[in-house]
């Protein structure tokens, strides 16, 4: 497992550690965005890139920040 941050430039930086502050439905929406992630990546395999939070979640809005989740294979 990697972990990237978006630092402004063009590219992902990878990062040692990340901090959510969220509401218990919250973080519970992100587990489940990233478990359905896991299935879609364990079901695509290799044509799997990534997803994005903020275009799976009903409610992300704008200025909540995104979550990617990257096929570690690319």
């Amino acid at each position: 497992m990697k972990l990237y941050s978006d630092t402004g430039e063009v590219h992902l930086k990878e990062t040692k550690c990340i901090g959510i502050s969220a509401s218990p439905k919250t973080l519970r929406d992100i587990a489940k965005f990233i478990n359905d992630a896991a299935d879609e990546l364990e079901e695509m395999g290799s044509d799997f890139s990534h997803l994005h939070l903020m275009d799976e979640w009903e409610g992300w809005t704008d200025g909540t920040p995104d979550i990617q989740v990257f096929n570690e294979k690319i």
